[in-house]
């Protein structure tokens, strides 16, 4: 599984870079920018999920998922955030994005927002393909 990893928190990365360690078979990509995520998914990408913090440098999470999605309306993209305003969380609903706030009472919810992310995905795969042509 690829993933690209956008937060400016360094030490989230490493985190995350811990327990993807635990589920070997990842390859992961960090960026600490919305600016940067961009580049380096132009470079890399499509991924599996892209996974998201909403407040970073350059571009913000939604105005970074929004730019992704016009490059790949497929890509599935999770946000992992310290907290958003309702009218955030329902315009990522709205791009079928699946949210998790940090803190993790429970590392397990992170596996559990990237298999989201990839089912939406999966979801709308199935739709295409049982649309007639």
């Amino acid at each position: 599984m690829k993933i690209l990893v956008v937060d400016d928190n360094e030490p989230l990365h490493f985190l995350i870079a811990v327990w993807v360690a635990r589920a070997a078979g990842f390859d992961l990509n960090f960026a600490t920018n919305g600016d940067e995520a961009l580049r380096c998914y132009a470079k890399r990408g499509p991924y599996d999920v892209v996974l998201t913090d909403v407040v970073h440098p350059g571009l913000d999470g939604l105005a970074l998922s929004k730019a992704i999605r016009r490059k790949n309306p497929r890509q599935p993209i999770a946000i992992f955030t310290g907290g958003m305003s309702d009218s955030a969380v329902r315009s990522f609903q709205r791009l079928n994005i699946p949210v998790l706030l940090k803190p993790l009472a429970d590392w397990q919810e992170l596996p559990r927002l990237l298999k989201a992310a990839m089912t939406i995905k999966k979801k709308k795969e199935d739709r295409h393909e049982s649309s007639p042509s």
